[in-house]
């Protein structure tokens, strides 16, 4: 994970992600979900809501670099 913790800090110097420590809370959020069975309502609920937290941060990102590749004149690909 050492180099990927290094991509992310990289992101947020260049200012394409806010937060790097959130980054990796969403992704451990998302394995927790997809991985692991929880029994508990209220404790799904919770992960639920923060999962939902956690989508403006993954869609902000996807907009920042979108702009810096339009800026760049890095053509998108689709798919």
């Amino acid at each position: 994970m050492g180099a990927q913790i290094d991509n992310l800090n990289r992101l947020e110097r260049l200012d394409l992600l806010r937060s790097a420590r959130a980054w990796i809370e969403a992704r451990n959020l998302r394995n927790r979900l997809i991985h692991e069975y929880v029994t508990d309502p209220a404790e799904f609920a919770q992960a639920l809501d923060r999962a939902r937290e956690l989508t403006d941060l993954l869609l902000e990102t996807h907009a920042r670099i979108a702009r810096r590749a339009e800026r760049l004149g890095v053509a998108a690909r689709a798919g």
